[in-house]
Parts: structure tokens; sequence; C-alpha cells
């Protein structure tokens, strides 16, 4: 086994703390400026959230305003790791994760960084 919150391999970013009704604690943290071009995007999942919808894009208002009919959609996971590729350095990301929790959408907050 690896040492750390995080083993290689695993579908889960072990990351402690108070759960609150929506997802917390982004890592890499909102508005972080050195980001890697290889980094993976995990948070801390709702209470009792079943599933998590990840959102992700270039603009603020575009991810804001995302929803599963939109290309900032990237898809409904039961883990709390994203990875969206290969990013640009320089660039500024946005993303947000909803919640489902017993099929009830918790809306999330928009996160951002730029990437070193």
């Amino acid at each position: 086994p690896d040492v750390g919150a995080y083993e290689y391999g695993k579908e889960n970013y072990w990351i402690p703390g108070f759960q609150d009704t929506i997802a917390s604690v982004p890592v890499p943290p909102d508005n972080s400026i050195t980001v890697k071009t290889d980094a993976d995007l995990m948070w801390l999942k709702a209470y009792k959230a079943n599933k998590s919808d990840v959102y992700f894009g270039t603009t603020s208002n575009a991810v804001q305003k995302a929803s599963k009919k939109t290309n900032a959609y990237k898809g409904s996971f039961k883990n709390n790791i994203f990875s969206p590729g290969k990013l640009v350095s320089g660039k500024t990301y946005y993303w947000r994760i909803d919640a489902i929790v017993n099929n009830t959408l918790r809306k999330g907050t928009v996160w951002s960084f730029k990437v070193d």
C-alpha cells in the first residue's frame, strides 16, 4: 500500500473533515495558481451523496449555468476524483460538483484554478 491519503489506483481520495450538504474542500483549492498540467480534481463529497455530477470548463458563467445537456457536463461519478485530461499552461479553468443525495440534486459552488 501507498502512504498518505491517496493510494495509487484507488477510485476515491480520502479527504478528512466535516461533510457539508454540498461538495466541499476542492483539490486543487479554489483560486489556486500553481496547478500542474496533469492535475486531477478531487473533492469532499456531500454528506450521504450517492453520486457527484461534474461540470468543467473555461468560463465561470458557462459552468455556473451548466446542466447535463451542456458541454460542461462531464458525467456522474460515484467516486470523488475526476481527470480532466491535459490542461493548458496559463489557462484558468472552472469546475462545479453537484451532489446527488437520494435522487435530489444539490447544486455546488463554482471553483477555479489557474494552470502553472
